[in-house]
């Protein structure tokens, strides 16, 4: 029947057209990879940009996919935190004006070792996503004694220089904040005197006692950028906006020894002038100036 040979060979030939196409189709799927996340997702958005088209593995899946970027999401909106003791060594330098009376003094960090009580000098910090708040204690206790022939002196000195603040932030690297809070001043003297006359006690447990203390508004910025894998660089500043005149400013930079533990060492100053009326229009008049290195080891959590 040679009229229809033509008619066997079409269908033989479509039969092996249809087998062809069915061997690749496997073939094309496992190519493709997994399916697409749809385009209004969130979620997908971000894992495409961690594994773009041509990058992404294969093997996972849509849950994979999808685990990948909820756990990114997490890590921004987690709590962080951040807590390092410190310890400033500053030369101090002092200027005390009462009424028409002046008197100045410099005080070396030894000084201040030598007669140091006790001291608190922490820094601890916190943030979630772009808001965060931080706050700078430094709280210390000095003893020292006088002597003369006719009288004992001893005297106690506290200064409390505490710093609270808010700030949010800009940007992933560098980071880029800005903040504004309240710092607070407190500085109390004690001074116990006592008689060396023999057979007078002109001043029985007698005590006097002096304290200034003042709070300022205060706005500052800072911004930390990565050196290297494991070093940053922060540059931090703020000034009183009402109250007290100041200005505060520091660079440091932060060695991460580990996820969770740092060291930070750099330069810090803080200048401040305070003017307090007294009766008969004999004012109270404090500057001081404090500078020098600071040092610490944090930890990160």
């Amino acid at each position: 029947m040679p009229e229809n040979r033509p008619c066997r060979l079409l269908i033989a030939s479509s039969v092996i057209l249809a087998l062809l196409l069915c061997l690749r189709l496997p073939c094309a799927a496992q190519q493709a990879g997994p399916p697409p996340l749809p385009a209004e997702s969130a979620a997908a958005r971000d894992v495409a940009a961690l594994f773009p088209a041509e990058e992404t593995p294969a093997a996972m899946n849509l849950a994979d996919r999808l685990a990948l970027a909820g756990s990114s999401d997490t890590e921004l909106t987690k709590w962080k935190f951040r807590a390092l003791p410190y310890l400033w060594l500053a030369t101090t330098r002092t200027e005390l004006r009462v009424g028409d009376r002046t008197t100045s003094s410099v005080l070396q960090p030894d000084d201040v070792l030598k007669h140091l009580n006790s001291a608190v000098c922490v820094r601890l910090e916190g943030s979630r996503g772009s808001w965060g708040g931080f706050i700078d204690i430094m709280d210390l206790r000095a003893n020292d004694s006088l002597s003369s022939t006719r009288l004992d002196a001893n005297v106690t000195m506290s200064s409390s220089i505490n710093k609270y603040a808010l700030f949010y932030r800009f940007g992933g690297s560098p980071v880029f904040d800005v903040y504004a809070g309240v710092d607070t001043y407190s500085f109390t003297t004690d001074i116990a005197l006592k008689s060396n006359l023999p057979g007078q006690n002109l001043f029985p447990g007698r005590t006097v006692s002096g304290t200034a203390a003042w709070s300022n508004v205060m706005a500052g910025a800072r911004l930390k950028a990565p050196l290297a894998q494991k070093l940053d660089f922060t540059l931090a500043g703020d000034v009183s906006l009402s109250g007290s005149r100041s200005l505060h400013y520091q660079a440091m930079f932060d060695w991460s020894f580990s996820p969770s533990v740092f060291a930070q060492a750099g330069y810090r100053g803080l200048y401040f002038e305070h003017l307090q009326e007294g009766q008969f229009h004999e004012g109270v008049s404090l500057k001081s100036e404090m500078y020098g290195p600071q040092i610490g080891v944090g930890v990160k959590f």
